[in-house]
């Protein structure tokens, strides 16, 4: 099926793409990144390393981010016993004091 121009003419560029087809899907695949893929796939010492890369960022991305999130936690329930809250208060405390020994510092309340 051939595409028309709004004049209703074929345009220069797909009347080469009809007469070299070959051409055409070798210049796409190059565009699309597909050759670069190929080449990373013949290479697995490149394969190798880059998983290497990939496994330690993400290590390393999941210890960040939960620091962050344990820190979050812990100030906020910092927060809820200053507001003296009446049984919240008692079971946070505990809660805390357990967790003391563990952390070898002081709940700091």
């Amino acid at each position: 099926m051939r595409r028309k121009s709004k004049s209703g003419k074929t345009t220069p560029i797909e009347t080469k793409q009809l007469q070299d087809p070959e051409h055409f899907v070798t210049s796409q695949l190059d565009v699309d990144g597909v050759n670069d893929y190929i080449r990373l796939l013949r290479s697995p010492f490149k394969i190798f390393w880059l998983n290497i890369f990939i496994g330690v960022a993400r290590g390393l991305g999941f210890t960040v981010g939960t620091a962050v999130v344990l820190a979050i936690v812990y100030k906020l329930l910092k927060h809820m016993i200053s507001m003296n809250i009446p049984y919240i208060t008692e079971m946070l405390r505990e809660f805390l004091e357990t967790i003391q020994p563990v952390t070898g510092g002081s709940p700091g309340f």
